[in-house]
């Protein structure tokens, strides 16, 4: 969408405030845990293409774990 010179990214780049992504680990099981590989991957906002930070990167080890802690809170849950 173009209006009066200007486009909808550059609309949004003047009412998003910019956020540093600090979330650097995987939620499982309820809590913030490293990932086993370290890796991550760059998260990019949308509207500008600009990186926002490295987030990460879950492995097959990292769903291992949530799929075992999920199935754990399914067997004994409420």
């Amino acid at each position: 969408m173009h209006q009066g010179g200007m486009t909808m990214a550059s609309v949004l780049a003047n009412v998003v405030t910019p956020v540093a992504v600090k979330g650097t680990k995987l939620l499982i099981n309820n809590r913030w845990v490293n990932r086993e590989s370290g890796k991550t991957f760059p998260t990019v906002n949308p509207a500008t293409g600009e990186e926002i930070g490295q987030v990460a990167e879950a492995d097959a080890g990292d769903v291992d774990n949530a799929v075992r802690a999920a199935r754990a809170a399914f067997e004994g849950g409420p």
